[in-house]
């Protein structure tokens, strides 16, 4: 897993915090970038997998997306999330 710095984490949470997203949900994407599945997720975030479902399906509500394609295309294009 690659490592962020503490400039390159301070901004990208800037950016998604100024569209809404909270600091779990910017975990999650950040996750979901990599092609963790929601029980991968879950394990690394000592969260449920249900919770973590439930984190992607807020943010793509909040982003008006329709699929997690669409959201780790999103977070990619708007610099929410380093790959």
């Amino acid at each position: 897993m690659r490592l962020l710095t503490a400039a390159n984490l301070s901004r990208l949470a800037n950016r998604a915090t100024k569209i809404g997203l909270t600091k779990r949900e910017r975990l999650v994407l950040h996750f979901a970038v990599q092609g963790k599945t929601s029980q991968e997720i879950a394990c690394a975030l000592f969260i449920s997998r249900r919770t973590a479902e439930a984190h992607r399906t807020n943010m793509m509500h909040k982003l008006n997306l329709n699929s997690q394609t669409e959201l780790v295309r999103y977070g990619l294009r708007n610099g929410l999330i380093e790959a």
